[in-house]
């Protein structure tokens, strides 16, 4: 379990230090530990998405796609600037804003 700024380790038991078992665990099976937890996170984050809708699930995980991706995303739907599932790209923020600006 990561605690890189020392907090939970420090304040154990009514502020004593102590140190955690978790500190006392190889760190190969904490990294497994932590691996299954990411697995578990994407998974509900996932699901939830999902009951949403499909379009919704994909948009949400697209958006943590490079902007390379999220242009030929835009492309495959035909996406534009007005289209909800619009996925902006870095570059073109300001452009996104001056146009959604222009509708106001």
């Amino acid at each position: 379990m990561s605690d890189p700024h020392g907090i939970i380790r420090d304040y154990r038991k009514g502020g004593s230090i102590m140190e955690l078992f978790i500190d006392t665990v190889a760190e190969h099976i904490t990294g497994a530990m932590e691996q299954e937890i990411a697995e578990d996170l994407y998974d509900n984050w996932s699901n939830n998405n999902l009951e949403e809708g499909e379009e919704y699930a994909e948009h949400a995980f697209m958006s943590y796609a490079s902007d390379d991706l999220k242009k030929q995303y835009n492309e495959y739907y035909n996406y534009t600037y007005d289209d909800d599932y619009y996925l902006v790209l870095s570059t073109e923020w300001d452009l996104y804003v001056a146009h959604k600006n222009k509708e106001k």
